[in-house]
């Protein structure tokens, strides 16, 4: 059930960000068209990044998974790094700079 759970958040997440390369491609961030607000946009993605970051610690305190000794500031000293690259690439690659 869990890898089941886990694959499908991971085709669910592919969407997301499909979607949101697609938002951010027409120029949603920058134009007034869009009924989505970018802060709605962003928001939705944290929540999302939250919820898989909250069943992995739940899953990680009944576990006795070798991965149960890496801190959780460690796992979001990684995460959020990589989250912030990941829209600095996008953005970058919208704006042609």
């Amino acid at each position: 059930m869990a890898v089941a759970a886990l694959v499908t958040w991971i085709l669910t997440a592919l969407g997301g960000f499909s979607m949101l390369g697609v938002w951010i491609s027409r120029g949603a961030p920058r134009t007034r068209e869009s009924r989505l607000p970018a802060p709605v946009v962003f928001g939705h993605l944290l929540l999302a990044a939250t919820g898989l970051v909250l069943r992995i610690h739940r899953a990680r305190a009944t576990s006795t998974a070798p991965e149960r000794a890496i801190p959780v500031v460690a796992v979001a000293g990684h995460g959020v790094p990589a989250v912030v690259t990941l829209v600095l690439v996008l953005l970058t690659t919208v704006s042609g700079g």
